[in-house]
């Protein structure tokens, strides 16, 4: 075999290869839909323009996350998206994920080499695997993400022509000789700086990482651990009672003896002293059973305990009432990111919208659309006016 030859036979090898993982991302895509049963197929093309005039009204101020095929098999699904101001649409989008999805798969492939334990096939199953979590933050974060861009693309504009106006004035003074004091144009970068911080916070806050999914259930579970604990600290006052038997009731067979020993050590003497202490021991009690650890710098105590199967957090009071704080803030997050998803997947949205105002979306809209088909049509017929004066 020549040269020639052989370099013929990469090429289609690389080619199939190239072929095998598209087919293989459009079946990752398909898997990803499965898991996000909410989106649905899209009001597209010929079903949209079959829709009646207020249907379509109705549709145009609709968010939506759907997904769509772009061949006549229904073979290859993509994403399309609808972003709706105030009154009126502000954006339409179609998203074809394949290359993103290469991009994943890439990614895990690159992870899953390393595996020397696995076969080639384990490996190419974990990369499909770790391709399709990739490919769900996708689905679950775009919307919210890309609407991010969207609010700054504006004020970014602003931002950039009044820089474009100071050196164009600048240019325009010095040119004439007079002395003029630099001062650089901070808006811009004051809108640059906010949208890398809401961006920042958008990523800490999507409630899909295992940790911040911790730290939400550490705020749900410590208030419940700290009813039980004020509850154990007043029967431990009655001496004719073995509070010790009711610690672990059926609801709280996790309780720690270690913690359990603490409550003897209660400093009573204020109101407050006690109810610091009965927070400490609850947080505490809470991580544990959320699974919060300290995984670097451990101290020897906590090694030896969790070598015990006692998982202490080895974190202080202090840094865990920080993550309780950080708890609330994920789970306020998410509350306003499946409220958002809820108007957003259901299909009869707009409903949800109450009638006055969905009105009064409709009226706006449908007045824009008309001013401008009217002053389309005057230029259109001022033109036509024009160039009968021209030629007579």
């Amino acid at each position: 075999m020549d040269e020639k030859d052989t370099n013929e036979n990469v090429e289609l090898e690389e080619t199939q290869a190239s072929l095998d993982d598209a087919f293989l991302a459009v079946e990752i895509i398909k898997k990803a839909l499965e898991f996000r049963p909410l989106i649905k197929e899209g009001i597209l093309g010929d079903k949209f323009l079959s829709l009646p005039r207020e249907a379509r009204i109705n549709e145009m101020l609709t968010r939506r996350i759907s997904f769509f095929f772009v061949d006549e098999e229904r073979k290859v699904p993509s994403l399309f998206f609808r972003f709706v101001g105030e009154s009126s649409p502000i954006i339409e989008a179609f998203f074809y994920p394949i290359e993103a999805v290469l991009s994943f798969l890439d990614e895990a492939r690159h992870i899953v080499k390393s595996f020397l334990d696995k076969t080639e096939k384990e490996k190419e199953d974990l990369a499909f695997t770790h391709t399709l979590d990739m490919t769900l933050l996708l689905f679950d974060n775009f919307y919210r993400r890309t609407e991010i861009t969207m609010d700054y693309v504006t004020v970014e504009v602003i931002g950039q022509w009044h820089r474009n106006k100071q050196q164009e004035w600048l240019h325009y003074e010095s040119e004439r000789g007079n002395k003029l004091t630099l001062q650089r144009d901070r808006r811009l970068d004051n809108f640059l700086n906010a949208y890398r911080k809401d961006i920042g916070n958008f990523w800490k806050y999507q409630g899909q990482t295992r940790e911040n999914w911790r730290k939400m259930l550490l705020a749900e579970e410590y208030v419940e651990l700290y009813k039980h604990w004020s509850w154990l600290l007043k029967m431990s006052n009655d001496e004719s009672i073995n509070w010790r038997d009711y610690a672990k009731n059926e609801k709280h067979k996790d309780t720690p003896d270690d913690l359990l020993n603490k409550l003897l050590d209660v400093d009573r003497s204020t109101d407050e002293t006690t109810s610091n202490k009965i927070s400490e021991i609850a947080i505490e009690h809470a991580a544990r059973r959320v699974g919060i650890i300290k995984k670097s710098g451990v101290s020897e105590y906590a090694q030896n305990k969790r070598r015990e199967g006692i998982k202490v957090s080895d974190y202080s009071s202090q840094q865990l009432f920080y993550f309780l704080k950080e708890g609330k803030e994920v789970k306020q997050k998410v509350e306003e990111n499946e409220k958002m998803a809820a108007q957003i997947e259901t299909e009869d949205s707009f409903e949800q919208i109450s009638q006055s105002a969905l009105e009064k979306k409709r009226k706006s809209l449908e007045q824009k659309i008309k001013f401008i088909q009217e002053k389309a049509e005057k230029q259109l017929e001022q033109k036509a006016k024009s160039a009968q004066s021209k030629n007579p």
